[in-house]
């Protein structure tokens, strides 16, 4: 059976109704949005500053984690509060 058919005979599927935006510039689709449809110039390279794993880990995996996986998990996290935080069933 193929993936496709495993999934529409029970499997659980998923719906990505949130973005979560991490860049150089800014935090947030909202601030995001802006930042693409203001005049001002940007480098086309940019590190991360000002980024804290804290803000969305807790202190021993923000610590354990390496910042490709923290990036990550902000990110998922910002893209679940941007959907509405929506109840996933169990």
């Amino acid at each position: 059976m193929t993936p496709k058919a495993e999934a529409r005979n029970g499997r659980r599927r998923v719906a990505v109704t949130g973005v979560g935006v991490l860049t150089g510039d800014c935090v947030g689709a909202e601030a995001f949005w802006q930042l693409l449809v203001s005049d001002q110039e940007r480098p086309t390279h940019r590190e991360m500053i000002g980024f804290n794993a804290r803000d969305y880990l807790d202190r021993r995996l923000a610590r354990h984690s390496d910042t490709f996986s923290q990036l990550g998990a902000a990110a998922a996290q910002l893209a679940y509060h941007d959907a509405g935080s929506p109840s996933v069933p169990g």
